[in-house]
């Protein structure tokens, strides 16, 4: 199993759910995957739809790696940061500033 990042709220343990399993319709099927924190009741759902050919199971969406990958990703994670006690402080952005990136030429 992949590893999960701590809630970036609160900073607790996120937990990796399928939540339902879908029948096939027309040949496809069907999982839904939520990631989370059960403290904080906050949730990222993704789907996944795939089917079964030759034996294998081939995905139209993978559901369970766009959770973790989804809830993996911080937005803060383009910057060079310290967090200690008091919070988060910032070493050094990787946008530096009168760049195009930052929107100044």
């Amino acid at each position: 199993m992949e590893v999960l990042r701590p809630c970036p709220f609160c900073g607790g343990e996120a937990v990796l759910e399928n939540t339902l399993s879908a029948a096939a319709y027309k040949g496809k099927f069907s999982q839904i995957y939520r990631v989370g924190c059960k403290a904080c009741k906050f949730y990222l759902r993704r789907d996944s739809e795939f089917y079964i050919e030759n034996g294998e199971v081939v995905f139209n969406k993978n559901g369970y790696k766009d959770a973790i990958k989804a809830w993996n990703t911080r937005s803060y994670d383009k910057y060079d940061l310290s967090i200690d006690q008091y919070g988060v402080k910032f070493r050094s952005a990787i946008v530096k500033e009168g760049t195009e990136e930052h929107g100044e030429t």
